[in-house]
Formats: structure tokens, sequence, C-alpha cells
């Protein structure tokens, strides 16, 4: 089992119905490996609040995707498939 991991907010530049959009996600480390989940809202307080509570959560890496799958479905009514 993991230690606990260190959650950052990344961002990446696309194009939606012909528009540029900055999209933001997470960036989860534990020392030994990463996991990042990108393109979850282009609202970036939403997901600079997610990361803080991850942090404050000191949640496992392993945990993250359960997380965001909540954080989707409480946002924007979907769970990602």
């Amino acid at each position: 089992m993991a230690g606990k991991a260190t959650y950052s907010v990344i961002y990446t530049n696309e194009t939606i119905d012909g528009q540029a959009v900055k999209m933001f996600g997470v960036l989860a480390t534990d020392g030994n490996k990463f996991i990042s989940v990108k393109s979850l809202s282009d609202d970036k307080t939403r997901v600079e609040e997610l990361v803080l509570k991850l942090n404050e959560a000191g949640l496992e890496i392993e945990q993250l995707l359960e997380v965001v799958d909540d954080f989707m479905f409480s946002n924007y009514g979907f769970i990602i498939p």
C-alpha cells in the first residue's frame, strides 16, 4: 500500500467548439508513482477547492479516481465511464 499522496492543479489548453479553453485537472504523487486526471473543469476555483480537500484528507493515490467520479457527478451530473 502506498503512502499519503500530494495533490496539485494541472492545466491543459484545449479547443472546444472552435474556442481555446484552459481546462484544469489534478496531479497526484506519492513519491513512487503519479497519476493525472486532466480536463475535469474549466473552472479553476472548483479544481483548486478539490485539490485543497484532497490534501487536507490525506488520501492515498489509489483513491483519486473514486473522488474524481464523485466530483464529476456532484458538479456536472455524470460519472466518467
